[in-house]
């Protein structure tokens, strides 16, 4: 079997999407399916052609992504090499849409689709279009999150919350905080460092905050835990936080991801949903039974991190139920719906 996988972003960019197609690509391999990933050249100081653990990556250069016409047009030169594989598994509704659409018609090779989270919050009307067009333009969908048939009113075959390697890093002692995500206000970040101060002014409770992820509000937090007096550090993007997670008490997560990859690591999991979307991606991983604290203010995450803290067994609980549940969501498991719903 030969699949086209075509992502918004690849390897080396970090992120969620990024991380799901590699992993994805790789247990593919390793089952002797040959995978193809095409993605843009994010950078231009990376090859537009290159192998990497058995993966062949083709990227569209610099720059043509941000052009529709263009776009098309590298599409269709490069048609009779696409109409090759088996089955096109597209990520995400704008390289679907925007970018791979005339192929659709040209060379008549199932096309599926897998949508991650959300574009923004709230909702651009016009995302919520896109989406409907993707979906109907392909022959199954697998849906990160059951949020997205509520909310874009769209159909999925199969839903999923992502997935991990089951790889637990032993440490001596837990310490402080991690938060991994964005740095972006949809990700709750300014309410996550109120929630610092809280417990220090409130219940004497003085801990470290480590920030995993990069974004444009960065400076503004920086400002705000110095004028807080706060003990905040900035590791920036990181391809792998799992050992953030292991080495904290307790994990700020801003996504399904890093949620998983946290309870795996036996650190609760707090988050909290400023907006009616984010209350709406975050019970999409309880409706899963996932062991996650969701909170509606800094005040009240505040406050359970303070019970936590100072009870140990219902810390260990909540460790426990973590980890179990993580390991009921690995990569194999996830490759094995991906296989099921291209032989439907």
């Amino acid at each position: 079997m030969k699949i086209l996988m075509i992502s918004p972003l690849y390897y080396p960019s970090i992120g969620g999407v990024q991380k799901h197609v590699r992993k994805l690509s790789s247990l593919l391999h390793k089952r002797g399916v040959k995978v193809t990933v095409v993605a843009p050249q994010h950078t231009p100081n990376i090859p537009l052609k290159e192998k990497r653990d058995g993966i062949q990556i083709i990227r569209i250069p610099f720059g043509y992504d941000s052009s529709l016409l263009r776009t098309y047009r590298w599409f269709i030169a490069n048609r009779e090499h696409f109409a090759t594989f088996d089955i096109v598994h597209i990520h995400d509704p704008v390289p679907l849409v925007l970018w791979y659409l005339p192929l659709i018609f040209l060379n008549r090779v199932p096309v599926y689709a897998t949508f991650h989270g959300f574009e923004r919050d709230p909702i651009p009307f016009r995302f919520i279009i896109l989406r409907k067009i993707a979906r109907f333009l392909v022959q199954g969908t697998i849906c990160i999150g059951r949020f997205i048939e509520q909310l874009y009113k769209v159909k999925c075959d199969k839903i999923s919350i992502g997935a991990i390697t089951p790889k637990i890093i032993r440490v001596q002692e837990k310490q402080g905080i991690v938060f991994v995500g964005r740095l972006e206000r949809d990700t709750g970040i300014f309410e996550y460092i109120e929630v610092m101060k809280i417990l220090q002014e409130k219940y004497d409770i003085i801990l470290d905050l480590t920030i995993c992820g990069a974004g444009k509000e960065e400076d503004k937090i920086r400002t705000k835990a110095e004028r807080m007096n706060l003990p905040v550090h900035f590791r920036g993007l990181v391809e792998d936080p799992s050992r953030y997670s292991a080495a904290s008490k307790i994990c700020f997560a801003g996504g399904f991801l890093s949620i998983l990859e946290s309870m795996l690591q036996g650190t609760p999991v707090l988050s909290i949903a400023r907006t009616s979307l984010k209350y709406h991606y975050l019970k999409s991983a309880t409706s899963y039974g996932a062991p996650l604290s969701i909170h509606l203010n800094p005040e009240s995450a505040a406050k359970e991190i303070s019970l936590l803290i100072r009870n140990e067994k219902k810390y260990s609980e909540l460790s426990e139920k973590g980890q179990m549940f993580a390991l009921e969501h690995t990569w194999e498991n996830l490759v094995d719906e991906y296989v099921r719903l291209w032989r439907r």
